[in-house]
Formats: C-alpha cells, structure tokens, sequence
C-alpha cells in the first residue's frame, strides 16, 4: 500500500504539470497572434469582438486549475527534503540573480517619476535597491556553505519585498498602463506569480516548505509568468513591444527558467511520510495495563 502512494502521487504531479504546461505554451502563442492582429494601441485594448483574448483567458485559467489540482494530490502524503542544486538548477540562479543586477542598474540610471503619484514614484524609486539586494539569496543558494543559512534566509525576503513594490508601482502609477488596460491585467497576473514562488523559496531557506506549497507556486511561476514573459519577449522582437520594458520582462522570464528547474528536480526531494512505527505485544501475550495506585480520601 505504501508502494503505491509512493508512486501514484508523483505521477499525477508530473502528468498535471505537463499538461498545465503545454496548455500555458498554446495560451502565449495564442496572446502573441491575439496582440498582433487585434490589439489598439490608440485605446489600449483589443478590438471589439476578438474572440483570442477570450480563449487565451480560458486556457490559462484551466491551466491554473490543472496545475493547483495536482498540487493539492501532495498534501499531507510528502515532505520535502533539501537538496543539492543540480547543474541546470544553478544556471538558473545565476541567471536570476544576474537579471536582478541588471534591472537593478537600468532603473538606477532610468528611473522616471514625473507625472507618478506620490506612492508610485516611492515604489519606482525603491525598485532599483531592492533589485540589486534581490540578487543576493540567488547566489547564495549556489554555495553549500551559504545555502539554507540564517543568512540566506534573510535575504531570501528581499525578492518577496521587490515583487509587492513592483505590484504597487503599477497600480498606483498610471502614467504607463490605465486600469481598464489588459495589458496590465496580465503584468499584475504574471508579478503576482513570481511573489508567490519568491515565498515558497523563503520557505525553503528556512526549511518549512512543504511539496505542495513548492509545486503550486513553481507551477504557477511557470505556467503563468513563463508564458506571458515570454510571449511578449517574441512580441518585443516582432512588433517593438516594449511595455512593460524589456529588462523586466527578462527578469521574469529568469524566473519562471528557475521555476521549472526547481519543478524538475521536485520529484528527487520528496520522501512519503512515515508513521512512527509502535512496539506490538507478541502474539499470545496479554497485554497488561499499569497497575493504578489505591485512591485515597
């Protein structure tokens, strides 16, 4: 019976996470045809009666629940065990941290505020510091020495911290994408994912992340912030698609690379939770209860 939980589970993760991934390819390819031939730039919106932007809306909400499904199948069943990243694990952190550095540097040196509300112009102003900070755990998880420290724990808030200012920075500074915009929509979507998956990575640092918790959010890192980073990356090729800019559209990119990595090697870390084994009386013997001392009045 053990056995086949041990083996069941798993499979239904890696069957959902392939689906929820090819049903997220087939979305961004559907976003990038749906923006190139039917989104107004004049109004900020595609045109009325475009059927794309709908059916791309309903396959990354199927993939969402695809991919929440078999995460769910983890709970309670596993525990997640630390493990030594891989080769291609450590690209992937290098790569992330890298693009934190260089989008730290670009918005040193571009960040514009004129025209931004008070709050906006305070979170476009602490992106740049929080980016460069943000790079600092990704490195350190390379080393054996840093890796799951005080220290790397710590640090691992930062990017969390960097996700949330960047959230606010477009919600409250309007000047680049209006509300009704769903453009925007998208960027909050594929942000929110990635503040997800920097959570499940400050868990893992300190050691109290559980299967689940580390395939819901790098599922949804991927799935999500993977497929719209990179359809507007195509986009940024083809039609000079630059909001929101290029750097920070690589940034998340990066992550959703890591997140994949940190989905393939999942399968390694796990253990089946184990019930402490109790002692049986032999057969034959009775099983004698402690004798209760006399009550006394």
């Amino acid at each position: 019976m053990n056995q086949k939980n041990t083996y069941t589970t798993p499979t239904v993760l890696f069957v959902g996470s392939i689906s929820s991934v090819i049903i997220a390819f087939v979305a961004g390819v559907l976003y990038c045809i749906a923006y190139h031939n039917s989104y107004e730039t004049d109004i900020r919106h595609f045109e009325a009666g475009a059927v794309l932007p709908y059916v791309f809306g309903v396959l990354m909400l199927l993939s969402a629940v695809i991919f929440t499904v078999s995460s769910v199948l983890l709970r309670k069943k596993y525990t997640l065990a630390d493990s030594v990243p891989g080769s291609a694990e450590t690209f992937a952190l290098w790569f992330c941290g890298l693009m934190f550095l260089i989008f730290g540097f670009i918005s040193f040196s571009g960040a514009h505020t004129e025209g931004s509300s008070q709050l906006g112009a305070l979170c476009t102003g602490a992106l740049a510091p929080l980016a460069v900070v943000s790079a600092v755990p990704f490195f350190l998880r390379t080393s054996e020495k840093t890796r799951n420290t005080a220290l790397h724990a710590v640090f691992s808030i930062v990017p969390v911290l960097w996700g949330i200012c960047l959230l606010f920075k477009y919600y409250f500074d309007l000047k680049e994408m209006p509300l009704n915009d769903p453009e925007l929509t998208l960027t909050m979507v594929s942000i929110s994912c990635a503040v997800i998956f920097f959570l499940c990575e400050c868990r893992i640092s300190m050691g109290i992340a559980t299967p689940a918790i580390a395939a819901f959010s790098s599922s949804a890192a991927l799935c999500l912030t993977g497929s719209i980073s990179a359809a507007r990356l195509v986009l940024w090729r083809l039609d000079g698609h630059v909001l929101p800019e290029p750097a920070e559209t690589l940034l998340l990119f990066a992550v959703a690379v890591l997140a994949a990595c940190r989905l393939l090697e999942l399968s390694s870390s796990m253990a089946p939770v184990t019930k402490p084994e109790t002692e049986e009386a032999p057969v034959g013997e009775a099983v004698t209860e402690p004798a209760s001392e006399p009550f006394e009045a």
